[in-house]
């Protein structure tokens, strides 16, 4: 399904008559002006943990699920070859998984699980257009190549092109509906549209502790003038990633927000 016009669908916000991104008169808080300077960062999820997490369900789907065709056809070593790179995603290695998915494509040049991971790890190293044109090549030779449409619409929530992100991850979760990157995505790409509401509910179903989901909850409930609600999500963003570049920002966010509780006036 393919979304209307980013500034002209209305039909998720809670006032109709008012569909811009961001309006002052609404959020009265000066700390929710900095919405607009992370949504960049936002919208790149934090890739190790998308490239590990992939990896690890890659394993689990492949006895959960129907095996395509194309995948039985990928010979052994190939399969060897991607075993490896796996195991170097996870050391945050990626030269090496980068090694492993070259001679993957050396001993099968149309392996379409190795240009699904080619094109996480190019998400990686930010090569986002890259990444587009490895995942399209997956999924021109396997049309099942489920992690190809997550690095999609990753990659397209990345550019800003929250329309075909939408398409991509409805992509993935008509495939793999357990797959909850597929719908972080698909939220992410609900809220690039200012589709408020229905990025919020993707998230409640969505029902994962992950930072980057605070993170996204936190910036919708923003736009929806839940000043307080969305505090506590960045709070709690701020607990669960204690080594993301991000807190630095995040953590400016709260104090402001705090800081701005404090200095209100209080009424008897």
């Amino acid at each position: 399904m393919v979304a209307g016009s980013r500034f002209s669908r209305c039909e998720d916000r809670p006032d109709r008559t008012n569909c811009r991104l961001y309006s002052e008169k609404a959020n009265q808080l000066s700390w929710i002006g900095v919405e607009e300077r992370i949504l960049p960062t936002l919208l790149l999820l934090s890739l190790l943990f998308l490239l590990t997490s992939l990896s690890a369900s890659a394993q689990i789907s492949r006895n959960m699920y129907t095996v395509s065709a194309q995948e039985l056809r990928v010979p052994a070593r190939a399969r060897a070859h991607l075993k490896l790179a796996q195991r170097e995603f996870s050391r945050s290695n990626f030269a090496g998984a980068k090694k492993e998915i070259d001679q993957a494509l050396q001993v099968d040049s149309i392996c379409a699980p190795a240009f699904s991971m080619r094109a996480l790890l190019r998400l990686a190293s930010r090569d986002l257009n890259g990444a587009i044109e490895d995942a399209t090549r997956a999924l021109a030779l396997d049309p099942t190549e489920a992690d190809a449409n997550v690095a999609l619409a990753t990659a397209y929530n990345s550019l800003g092109e929250f329309q075909k992100a939408e398409a991509a991850a409805q992509q993935t979760l008509g495939m793999r509906p357990d797959l909850w990157q597929g719908r972080l995505e698909l939220a992410k790409a609900y809220y690039g549209q200012d589709r408020l509401v229905r990025a919020l509910r993707e998230l409640g179903d969505l029902n994962k502790d992950f930072p980057d989901v605070h993170l996204v909850r936190a910036n919708i409930l923003i736009r929806l003038n839940r000043s307080e609600e969305a505090t506590i999500e960045f709070s709690q963003f701020l607990r669960e990633a204690r080594n993301d570049p991000r807190r630095e920002q995040i953590q400016r966010i709260v104090n402001r927000a705090n800081a701005n509780d404090t200095s209100a006036p209080s009424h008897q």
